[in-house]
């Protein structure tokens, strides 16, 4: 999941979105590189504030649609939306011991609130969880730089739900608090260092940690929601969203190496290897433990006059998914002699390997190589105009979420009762139960084997670029140029019902009611 860091925290932000080099990979569309902030031998402190009022929003229109008895019922109500947040960023920098050791920090206090209002609910929310970040760099001695970057973006949101009159559009009594937390520690450690002339060794260690987990004060209490037409939808117990319990966490590694030389031109010689380990954690299951929703209608069953009925769900998933990657590359950026031909000659070697929670092997791809070649050439010799060409393969691995729903225990179920009568405390009285259970999954662990195509192929896209560019002066530039995409082939869990339906029909065979069978595969590719 992605990290929160203020602006101010970044010396520079890099885009890449198209014909990167070698040692960039596990993406398609770009990439963007972020360098924080160091100190220097000159302290340096500072604020800014920046406040985003509600009167500077935009709000969407009103929505209401017709109901299957022809009621009006409220889709989107926004006349009660708003929201508003402030930041303010505070910062020190300088030398701790001059010209060896550096000090930079940030601290963000935030202040982010909103509240909106729907056909049966208010809500308010808040979130004034601060940022801090901070950076050390030594340079022990000439040539060699130690560099020490952490922040924390750690965050908990707490919203507050009542009832709401929408005729009177009056706010009522609280039904429920959810807490919603986000965010984590992260730490990078870096070393440069240059041996001999020319010789640059890099190396690199970061972990992350992102919070997932969602809590709220009727946790305990059964989901029940009442759906029967002619009314709204509203919630009368419990809590309308997962209970999650869930973190990510990241370890990457990668050491680089270069060597400039002179050879028929000047080279730059690069190569290194990068590791990842991607876990996911999550556990989910209904409020209570158990899901009833009311409704007036029962598919491929007749409810008496003035009868209704209700749903009856099941749902828990959880556990512990990894995702390793690794990668090995090799790049040359060569300038022929004279400097006005300069070629890029790069090779990437990446491979993935997904986990389930039992720490299985549910799929496995190596050796995924990846051209990367560029070239440019100085058409005039002034180096103001030049024209280049790209050329390169871009791989995606899969992630961790695949893991959790494709090769969870997930035990999901589904029944269609009667109802008597409704206690005080929304319960379902429970009458005759009306058709057969629905198993949608029976809480095994799925053989990796049922669950990935044993001839699934890499996931990757090719892309050309070729393109003119003319320096006007020393601040800018036009240029033209075309960029040329083929996903040849993609990665994704697809449903197989219809087919494996097509397949029980000619075979005189019955598949098992509400069964779906998801399978990993190239969707499109024969």
């Amino acid at each position: 999941s992605p990290s929160s860091v203020p602006f101010d925290f970044y010396e520079q932000l890099e885009i890449k979105n198209e014909a990167y080099a070698s040692d960039t990979g596990r993406s398609t569309g770009g990439v963007i590189n972020g360098t924080t902030k160091s100190g220097t031998n000159q302290f340096k402190a500072g604020a800014s504030v920046f406040f985003n009022p509600d009167r500077l929003s935009w709000k969407n229109a009103n929505v209401d649609y017709k109901d299957s008895v022809g009621a009006t019922q409220i889709y989107r109500y926004t006349d009660h939306s708003w929201a508003q947040s402030a930041d303010a960023n505070f910062y020190a920098s300088g030398p701790i011991v001059k010209n060896k050791l550096f000090y930079y920090g940030l601290y963000q206090v935030r202040d982010s609130r909103s509240k909106g209002a729907g056909a049966t609910t208010y809500s308010e929310s808040r979130n004034d969880s601060p940022f801090w970040g901070g950076k050390i760099d030594f340079f022990p001695f000439k040539g060699h730089h130690l560099e020490f970057t952490g922040f924390s973006d750690t965050q908990k949101s707490i919203g507050n739900t009542y009832g709401f009159a929408f005729a009177t559009k009056t706010k009522g009594a609280l039904q429920n608090t959810i807490t919603s937390n986000s965010g984590g520690t992260n730490r990078v450690y870096r070393y440069t260092g240059n041996f001999v002339e020319g010789l640059t060794l890099t190396a690199l260690f970061g972990q992350n940690k992102f919070n997932r987990s969602s809590f709220s004060s009727v946790d305990d209490k059964p989901f029940i929601v009442d759906a029967r037409a002619g009314a709204p939808t509203v919630t009368r117990s419990g809590n309308t969203s997962f209970i999650t319990t869930g973190e990510d966490s990241r370890e990457a590694f990668r050491a680089d190496l270069e060597y400039a030389f002179s050879f028929k031109g000047s080279h730059r010689l690069r190569g290194g290897f990068d590791r990842e380990l991607n876990t996911e954690r999550n556990l989910q299951a209904y409020s209570g433990g158990i899901y009833w929703r009311y409704v007036s209608t029962i598919p491929g069953y007749t409810l008496p006059a003035g009868g209704f009925g209700v749903r009856e769900r099941f749902y828990r998933n959880g556990g512990a998914f990894d995702v390793k990657n690794n990668a090995y590359y090799l790049e040359d950026n060569w300038a022929l002699p004279g400097e006005r031909l300069r070629l890029r000659l790069g090779l990437r070697d990446e491979g993935f390997e997904n986990f389930n929670g039992r720490k299985e092997s549910i799929i496995k791809i190596a050796h995924q190589w990846a051209p990367r070649l560029g070239a440019s050439y100085d058409l005039n010799g002034d180096r103001r105009t030049k024209l280049f060409a790209n050329y390169g393969r871009y791989m995606l691995p899969i992630a961790a979420n695949t893991n959790y729903r494709l090769a969870g225990g997930e035990l999901y179920t589904q029944d269609f009762y009667l109802v008597n009568s409704i206690g005080t405390d929304f319960a379902p009285s429970k009458g005759a139960k009306v058709g057969t259970s629905t198993v949608y999954s029976d809480g095994s662990v799925p053989d990796p084997a049922t669950v990935v195509d044993q001839n699934i192929k890499s996931m990757y896209q090719d892309e050309f670029v070729i393109g003119m560019q003319r320096a006007l002066n020393k601040s800018w530039n036009v240029g033209v140029k075309g960029i040329y995409r083929n996903l040849a082939t993609s990665i994704d869990d697809a449903i197989m019902d219809y087919g494996l339906a097509a397949w029980a029909k000619k075979n005189n065979l019955t598949l098992s009611p509400g069964a779906h069978a998801y399978v990993l595969g190239n969707p499109g590719r024969p």
